[in-house]
């Protein structure tokens, strides 16, 4: 307002405030582009909210990308070893991956977590 007022300087209002007087006359030209509008000016339009089912489309979008990027990454994991040539050796990857499962019980509850699969559980 003591920019508007005219009664100092740039430089004496940048030092009596403390900032530098280009800040002050960024200020004082904000307010006087949107005084009216602050102080009882025509209102303007108010900003639409947004659409909930293009919100919900999007989400319901970002979580089925999600489940098939992690679906990706879960088939990668498996197919990052060769498969099992003999029923021998595909026995001993079986048992070696239900003591693994066995070790981390967390990880198996998590499966049940899933709301598709909730149900299950």
């Amino acid at each position: 307002m003591a920019a508007i007022k005219g009664d100092k300087t740039l430089a004496e209002l940048a030092e009596q405030f403390d900032v530098h007087p280009n800040q002050i006359s960024e200020w004082k030209q904000l307010l006087q582009n949107s005084a009216a509008d602050v102080f009882g000016g025509t209102p303007k339009a108010k900003t639409t909210e947004p659409d909930i089912k293009v919100l919900h489309a999007k989400i319901g979008q970002l979580t089925s990308s999600t489940i098939f990027n992690e679906a990706i990454r879960l088939k990668a994991g498996v197919h990052s070893r060769p498969p099992s040539r003999s029923q021998e050796h595909l026995i001993k990857k079986v048992k070696s991956h239900r003591v693994k499962l066995q070790k981390l019980p967390a990880r198996v509850s998590s499966y049940f977590q899933h709301p598709k699969i909730d149900y299950a559980a």
